[in-house]
């Protein structure tokens, strides 16, 4: 059996995926581990006995941190060591380091004979070419802390980019409450729509995206707008939410195009940063070969997609006929052999993705105290 853990603040998703079968999912209390009210062990063995799930040997569990800076790779065994290092962070993301060293220090004694990796979000963004890491901007040694671009669903557009054969210059899109594009050749990512926070790049639910930096000097100048309201603007009220004022999901807002002009023109905006993200992506890399869709909303999201692919036509893109996606099936090309650029559905969501690393040969270093 294979443990995965995705936490935030609030919530730890669990994911215990068994040799056989189904996975089970459930989400905690985060305070719960935090106030020392669950033993971790006994806790997975309740679930899988109220599950009817035969108890099995943990083989590795995995443990997922969206930001780990200009520090962690992508995968990191979770040891003393490790934790020595996740401190470094404080400098760059406080709030949410202390809350991640909090819970590892209280994880890391109950884990102890486990192995144990860690998973980042940006570190596969840490083989980005120099030129598009870094900003044009000077103020870095006056800040202490190096202003580059860190990305965004690193996980997601490593698979994408392995899906493909060899050699291959791939866009990879991933479809979430935020969304990326990222440019990648031959498994190495040349660009990222996201950057030094969440906020740069695509429209998400809340968060903005790219705007015009004045803007934020003219809420603070004409409309008298403290630094933390507008913080709070920026990554909580913009985005779909402050286009149509409802507090929905992307897949849930989408049926709503034909009867609230709001909501079409949230999704014309979308789709229009998304297509100059792509237009990059091609300019990197000199054309491209595979087009490769994915993340937590991309299965809810086929309408938006089939529209949006219908924009690379002029490519000679072949689509093949719906349904395109089976139940028992996460990776799907959606072209006819005959279309010159060749695109992927890939419906893994992140703790499956974080399994199937887990599995691979290379992860069996065990738990180091």
């Amino acid at each position: 059996m294979y443990i995965v853990l995705n936490p935030n603040r609030e919530n730890i998703h669990i994911t215990a995926f068994p040799a056989e079968g189904q996975p089970l999912r459930v989400v905690l209390d985060v305070d719960r581990v935090l106030n020392d009210e669950i033993d971790f062990h006994r806790y997975i063995s309740q679930l899988l006995k109220t599950s009817k799930m035969k108890a099995e040997k943990i083989q590795a569990i995995g443990i997922y941190l969206h930001f780990g800076g200009g520090i962690f790779g992508t995968m990191e065994v979770f040891n003393e060591a490790f934790l020595e290092k996740l401190n470094q962070l404080m400098g760059i993301s406080p709030i949410y380091t202390w809350f991640a060293l909090s819970l590892f220090q209280k994880l890391s004694q109950q884990l102890q004979s486990e192995n144990v990796y860690v998973f980042f979000g940006t570190g596969y963004f840490l083989q980005l070419p120099e030129q598009a890491r870094r900003y044009a901007i000077s103020i870095s040694p006056v800040v202490g802390t190096e202003l580059t671009r860190y990305g965004y669903h690193g996980l997601y557009h490593k698979m994408n980019g392995e899906i493909p054969v060899l050699p291959n210059k791939v866009i990879s899109i991933v479809l979430g409450k935020k969304t990326t594009v990222s440019a990648i050749i031959n498994k190495n990512p040349l660009t990222i729509s996201m950057g030094f926070t969440p906020l740069e790049g695509i429209m998400g639910e809340r968060n903005c995206g790219d705007i015009d930096p004045g803007i934020i000097m003219y809420l603070m100048n004409q409309g008298k707008y403290s630094i933390y309201h507008i913080d709070e603007i920026l990554k909580n009220e913009s985005g779909f939410f402050g286009l149509t004022g409802l507090d929905l999901s992307i897949p849930d807002l989408l049926p709503l195009i034909d009867t609230k002009p709001k909501v079409a023109l949230a999704f014309d905006i979308y789709r229009e940063q998304i297509r100059k993200y792509c237009g990059e992506a091609i300019l990197q890399l000199g054309g491209f070969t595979d087009l490769v869709i994915s993340g937590e909303y991309a299965a809810r999201l086929i309408p938006f997609i089939y529209q949006f692919i219908k924009e690379f036509s002029f490519l000679d893109v072949h689509l093949k006929g719906m349904p395109w996606v089976e139940s028992s099936t996460h990776i799907t090309e959606i072209t006819e052999s005959s279309s010159r650029i060749r695109i992927h559905l890939n419906l893994y969501q992140l703790d499956e993705i974080i399994y199937e690393e887990l599995q691979k040969p290379s992860q069996t270093q065990p738990f180091d105290s």
